[in-house]
């Protein structure tokens, strides 16, 4: 039946309402993709026939004070593929380059690397990065000599061989956590690469080029290029020849002593300038072992500014500057140590309270490193005068050296220090330093009293050897004045010349300088068996140069005094010093025979204290007493050694039965500790002969357990929690 008139129309109208719709669309698309979307598709197009890459900026190197390179960058190359120029090989073909790869590169995973070129949706993918040139030649003549299976491609295409750079560390372990590391990009990973990376980087470059549907680069291409901004060059204070030797002693020393971390630092003593640095144990820059990050961590952390430790008797230095330049001594001043010394109501101990030093005067005081004078000596200047030149020595400040992570040490906040905190200051104990702040300070007491801000960046150059900018050494503050600083180098010489320091001795020289053990806290509780035993020195002390400051953290050898584990690799170290500085020896008489003569360390086993003082007298042997027994024990070194003369002997007088004790004399009551802060704790228990261990560290002590009034052993612990905010914190 034939459509009537007006359905015509009406499928008509439709139809034309339709196709208007339908231009309107058009007109509205074509509209967005030249208006709103055209950037985009623009880009799209772009991308498909051209391939836009960065060009890297060379790093900038990093020097030593003589322009020896400590990290460079070098050429390598970027191993790329082009998995959609891939898609025509079988897969017997691509399994054969998969395996030349491999076989090539040191690739270890076959099929990832198989999954990845056969992924033929990606135009770019990369295989390996900073792959040396030796090794990319090889590997592109191995792929030029391949013939596919079915003969279609006689030679395999695909792959590319773009410019890449790696930064390299030509010393090895040396300086590993002050330089730090970069990354697989090349950007600022650790130390002083990460701290320096503004001016190592530099800025990358662009190279744009057209290419073919298959990636191939066209003959005739418009391209363009932005020339890389390669980075500056960094000169360092420190010194490779220097830190390699200290490296060295540092070395030998954790393989004599088994401790479980050894650092030392050289120091230019009238500018700052930091000449090495050297914690261990480390690892070699050029293979970090990235796939352990907390190994990786604790390798990489610089101790010798991120690290606090208390520094035993090295701190006395600071205290008898500050004495002397206060007043409250002069050289003439006379002292007498009874073996302890009572400060309100805690005894604090000599460490030769079984026979004590007597009457001595302040030279022989440091040279005893007698405990009592040093109590003495912090009691007489008082809390305000004391601080006062603990604060110009920059004790509980950032010294504001160049490297990261620097800690500010540990000193109890003045409003809040008793005379006992003040007296174990004095010899320094209740308070913690960082092994370069103690140097810096210990610099300032004999360069003529002038602290300098220590640095170890040199200069900044450009690629032409221009200087762009440059660091001049800083004077922070005036601590002591130069009578002072003269007074103490006197005495610092006696103290290796004749005291405590002697193993520090080197014959020929003159060298100053103190010695230290420190306790350790383990869980909260002063450890009997661990100590950081350690050795600050000057030399030569009549005009001093070079410091150094050794550390020899949990040495597992007996006796671990730092007049054993660290005061002889010191002197090693500034001997080794001075020498490659052109200071040559000027023996005495008495230094010529030194020198000259060797000696065999004589058997005193068993041999009472009278008779090993007989025997030695015939030497030129010093020696040290340990313990409060009435026969030698043991000895060290032992009996036939040969060592040069004037050498020091350690005698152990080790009692062979523990005296009988009461009844009464093995139990003890727990006092009441609520309420006090975590020092006022620590004495209370030590006055009842109970150790403390704790349960959080700020506060003041809130629970403890056992209860006050419980009976207990002599030598128990004691669980101290620590909450509320209180008044002083350790």
């Amino acid at each position: 039946m034939a459509l009537s008139h007006a359905k015509i129309k009406k499928r008509m109208a439709w139809m034309l309402a339709a196709i208007a719709l339908l231009f309107l669309y058009l007109i509205g698309r074509l509209a967005y993709l030249q208006l709103v979307d055209a950037q985009n598709l623009q880009q799209k197009a772009a991308n498909q026939w051209t391939r836009d890459a960065a060009v890297s900026a060379m790093r900038g190197s990093i020097l030593d004070s003589t322009g020896s390179v400590l990290a460079q960058s070098g050429s390598t190359v970027h191993i790329t593929a082009a998995p959609d120029m891939l898609k025509d090989y079988t897969d017997t073909d691509l399994w054969t380059l998969t395996n030349t790869i491999c076989d090539i590169l040191e690739i270890s995973d076959r099929q990832a690397l198989f999954d990845k070129l056969n992924d033929h949706t990606k135009n770019n993918v990369s295989i390996k990065r900073q792959v040396e040139l030796e090794t990319a030649q090889e590997l592109k003549t191995a792929i030029a000599a391949l013939r596919t299976t079915d003969g279609k491609k006689s030679r395999f295409q695909g792959l590319y061989y773009p410019e890449d750079t790696k930064r390299y560390y030509p010393k090895g372990n040396l300086f590993a956590q002050m330089l730090g590391m970069t990354n697989i990009d090349g950007d600022g990973q650790l130390g002083l690469e990460l701290s320096l990376d503004k001016y190592l980087a530099g800025e990358d470059g662009r190279i744009l080029t057209e290419r073919d549907r298959y990636g191939r680069e066209l003959v005739q291409n418009a391209s363009a290029y932005i020339e890389p901004v390669d980075g500056y060059d960094v000169k360092l204070t420190v010194n490779y020849a220097i830190e390699s030797f200290v490296h060295e002693v540092a070395q030998k020393c954790m393989d004599e002593t088994g401790a479980k971390n050894v650092q030392a630092m050289v120091m230019d003593v009238n500018s700052g300038a930091i000449l090495a640095s050297v914690v261990l144990p480390d690892y070699d820059l050029n293979n970090p072992p990235r796939d352990d990050i907390d190994l990786l961590n604790e390798l990489s952390r610089n101790r010798n500014v991120t690290d606090n430790y208390e520094p035993g008797s090295t701190f006395k230095i600071l205290t008898t500057a500050a004495a002397l330049d206060s007043g409250a001594a002069t050289m003439d001043s006379l002292f007498s140590c009874n073996g302890s010394i009572f400060v309100d109501g805690d005894r604090i101990k000599c460490w030769r309270s079984y026979n004590p030093h007597g009457t001595q005067t302040l030279t022989e005081a440091v040279m005893n490193s007698c405990n009592p004078v040093f109590v003495t000596l912090a009691l007489r200047m008082g809390r305000d005068v004391f601080y006062d030149y603990l604060v110009d020595f920059g004790i509980g400040q950032k010294t504001g050296v160049d490297l990261s992570g620097e800690s500010a040490g540990q000193l109890i906040a003045e409003k809040y220090v008793k005379n006992v905190d003040l007296a174990r200051i004095g010899f320094g104990q209740s308070v913690a330093v960082t092994p370069i702040q103690l140097l810096a300070a210990g610099c300032a007491v004999v360069n003529g009293g002038n602290l300098y801000r220590p640095y170890v960046v040199d200069q900044i150059l450009d690629g032409e050897g221009n200087v762009i900018s440059s660091t001049e050494p800083e004077i922070l503050s005036n601590p002591v004045s130069a009578q002072t600083s003269a007074q103490m180098r006197e005495i610092l010489e006696k103290v290796v010349s004749d005291g405590g320091g002697r193993n520090a001795y080197v014959p020929g020289y003159r060298i100053g300088g103190k010695t230290g053990t420190a306790q350790k806290y383990v869980d909260g509780v002063v450890s009997s068996q661990l100590h950081v035993g350690s050795f600050i020195g000057f030399a030569p002390i009549d005009n001093p140069q070079f410091a150094v400051l050794f550390i020899c953290d949990e040495p597992q050898t007996r006796p671990d005094f730092g007049s054993v584990v660290a005061a002889p690799y010191a002197g090693e170290i500034l001997e080794q010093v001075l020498l490659y500085s052109n200071y040559l020896p000027q023996y005495t008489q008495k230094d010529q025979a030194l020198v000259n003569k060797q000696e065999l360390v004589p058997d005193l086993y068993g041999v009472s204290k009278n008779a090993a003082h007989t025997i030695l007298e015939s030497t030129s042997f010093t020696y040290l007493v340990e313990g409060d027994g009435e026969t030698v024990s043991d000895q060290l070194p032992a009996a036939g050694t040969q060592m040069r003369a004037g050498s020091q002997i350690i005698l152990y007088f080790d009692s062979e039965e523990e005296p009988q004790q009461s009844q009464d004399d093995t139990k003890t009551v727990v006092p009441d500790v609520i309420g006090l802060s975590l020092i006022d704790a620590n004495r209370a228990l030590e006055a009842a002969g109970l150790s403390l261990r704790l349960d959080g560290t700020t506060g003041v002590a809130c629970e403890q357990s056992p209860q006050a009034g419980t009976i207990a052993a002599k030598g128990d612990t004691v669980l101290v929690t620590m909450g509320q905010a209180g008044s002083a914190q350790e």
